[in-house]
């Protein structure tokens, strides 16, 4: 053991001086205490590089509802602090929907910027004509992960993985499993399907997310929604029906083509009466970052959208760690914003479900399924999930409880032995509270060869 742990510090030492990226998010919200709403999400991406005055900030967002006129964003070190970087944005035609929407604003920056972004206080601040000190402000806060289509950080918790070697629409399509990560502090989640899209036609992937006592009960029929995109409107096969409650449901597809993938979604409300759709954008098929909605109204012309904004990326290069990333508020999954800003400890074991499935443009079902474990065939139209023999299709996971655990939690992995060895080791795992938890196996330079556990582990001693 130590000569192994001589080894890293040798491989560190050695090893070059790379670029470091990190991704924040801020929701902005209205100046208007004690009870602000929020109007949108500013999407901040900082590449600290080792050489000096070599730093790049780029920085993507959305709002809506202003006041007046939109005239200017930027960045400031705290609340009520200096301003680090001023901000170029366009406004929008109207005029009171300002935002970076597609434009992606790149800037160089000091090490000073950098310094006050990696310190997790900086604040965005949004200013319209009416209110030039600033109508929408939000805190910058680091998500653990960047959102590049890229799901191989540590910071992710495997919900479920594929269980069969299923291609039920060739091997050009395919999901493998669902991921997140899920913290308090920055008030969002982060929702991942590994997996790849065929290029060549419109068939997607479908990702269903869900949270207990919200959305729509298992056994509603989930299709046919009015302007709903992909298999979430199909009118002609509207009743597939999930086997657990379902409050999102995202269709993604690259419309045939190797450029972009497209994404919609389907908000349940009241039980499932109540339906909004809309269409979130399209992100590049290289992992670029998109962010949405692209409208201030839904596109079924309700008065909101069903999701207030959201970033995306998809790596579409059939990678085992690539897929759809999407970042959502935890308000959007169910979890109210009070929640959202309560300390982990006093959020519990709230969790998300998820299923991935691959599906067609008409709702025809395959037998791809993350996870489950189908084994006659391809589903075809409106499976009943309850029904189809090799479920559970969703899985849940991703505890607030689990994935951020509050003070004072201990996790203890020991060697039992034997020490050295060249073949069995026994490891001890001691937890003070039930939580999840990952277990990697490292090499000299630092890289994952094994992962012993990821997921659920009990108190006491595994």
């Amino acid at each position: 053991m130590r000569r192994l742990l001589l080894a890293l510090v040798l491989a560190a030492i050695a090893a070059p001086l790379r670029a470091q990226t990190t991704d924040f998010v801020a929701l902005l919200y209205e100046n208007s205490p004690p009870a602000p709403m929020r109007f949108g999400m500013a999407f901040v991406r900082v590449t600290d590089n080792p050489a000096p005055g070599g730093d790049v900030l780029v920085v993507r967002g959305q709002f809506r509802g202003l006041q007046s006129a939109y005239t200017a964003s930027r960045i400031r070190r705290g609340a009520d602090q200096p301003v680090v970087q001023n901000l170029t944005a366009g406004v929008a035609p109207n005029g009171r929907f300002g935002g970076w929407g597609a434009t992606e604003n790149t800037f160089g920056i000091a090490d000073d910027v950098t310094a006050a972004l990696l310190a997790g206080t900086a604040v965005v601040e949004v200013a319209t004509a009416n209110t030039p000190a600033g109508e929408l402000r939000g805190t910058l806060v680091p998500l653990g992960v960047v959102v590049d289509g890229r799901v191989d950080e540590a910071a992710y918790r495997t919900i479920a993985t594929k269980q069969n070697a299923n291609a039920g629409f060739g091997p050009a399509i395919d999901a493998t499993s669902t991921r997140a990560v899920l913290d308090p502090a920055t008030g969002v989640a982060v929702i991942a399907v590994t997996g790849r899209l065929n290029t060549a036609s419109n068939d997607g992937i479908a990702l269903w997310t869900g949270a207990v006592g919200v959305g729509a009960p298992a056994g509603t029929p989930l299709g046919g929604t009015p302007s709903a995109g992909h298999y979430l409107g199909a009118t002609e096969h509207p009743t597939f029906r999930a086997d657990v409650p379902v409050l999102l449901a995202f269709a993604l597809n690259p419309g045939g083509g190797t450029q972009s993938v497209f994404l919609d979604v389907v908000q349940y409300m009241g039980g499932g009466s109540t339906r909004l759709a809309d269409y979130l954008g399209a992100a590049a098929q290289d992992g670029g970052v998109a962010i949405g909605p692209p409208d201030p109204t839904a596109n079924d012309g309700t008065s909101a959208p069903p999701l207030s904004d959201v970033a995306f990326a998809f790596r579409n290069d059939g990678a085992a760690t690539s897929g759809f990333e999407i970042v959502v508020p935890f308000d959007n999954l169910g979890f109210p914003v009070s929640v959202a800003r309560a300390s982990a400890a006093a959020v519990g074991g709230r969790a998300i479900s998820a299923g991935a499935f691959v599906v067609s443009a008409t709702a025809f079902f395959s037998d791809v399924t993350v996870p489950g474990t189908v084994a006659g065939g391809n589903l075809g139209f409106d499976p009943d999930f309850r029904s189809v023999p090799g479920g559970p299709f969703s899985a849940s996971g991703g505890g607030f409880t689990a994935l951020a655990p509050g003070p004072g939690s201990d996790a203890v992995l020991r060697l039992a032995g034997p020490n050295p060895t060249g073949a069995r080791a026994r490891l001890v795992l001691a937890l003070d509270a039930a939580r999840s938890v990952r277990v990697d196996v490292l090499d000299a330079l630092g890289r994952t060869v094994a992962v012993l556990h990821d997921g659920p582990a009990r108190a006491g001693e595994t």
